[in-house]
């Protein structure tokens, strides 16, 4: 997927687009052998933010459900260990999920995630871009980067 953005950069289509499927199948193909696992899904998560940021709407959309389906995997999968995570964890998995139904144009499920990053995470980076994100307009191009321990996010 990372080499994929390089060749479309440089203008090498046929070249990214190779790269960019088979990065989507090896990712595919892990969480099929690893289906429970939130090692598996949450990095393809981490791509799939990023990659359906930069992808047309027609191939951002089945990203973008892919992200959704991990997330809320994760989400679910914490049950009641869920106030045991960390701040980062924890609001990682919300925006990326708050991010997926903004563009999935689910406004009310993002809108609540949004919303338990503000309750979970009260005067932390996450609540402060939950609390940006709520107040922007509709139309608003929001894009999500991890803003927990790594720099520029």
């Amino acid at each position: 997927m990372y080499k994929s953005g390089g060749l479309f950069q440089a203008g090498k289509m046929a070249d990214g687009i190779k790269e960019w499927d088979g990065g989507l199948a090896d990712m595919d193909r892990a969480v099929e052998l690893e289906p429970k696992s939130v090692g598996v899904r949450i990095p393809r998560a981490a791509v799939l933010t990023s990659a359906s940021s930069a992808a047309p709407p027609a191939m951002a959309k089945p990203l973008l459900e892919k992200l959704r389906g991990d997330m809320e995997y994760s989400l679910q999968s914490h049950g009641k260990d869920w106030a045991d995570l960390g701040d980062h964890n924890k609001g990682e998995v919300r925006m990326a999920l708050a991010y997926a139904y903004r563009r999935l144009n689910e406004p009310d499920k993002s809108a609540a995630q949004l919303k338990l990053v503000t309750e979970e995470l009260t005067g932390s980076k996450w609540a402060t871009r939950a609390e940006e994100w709520l107040k922007a307009k509709p139309d608003a191009k929001l894009t999500h980067n991890c803003i927990g321990c790594h720099k520029g996010g």
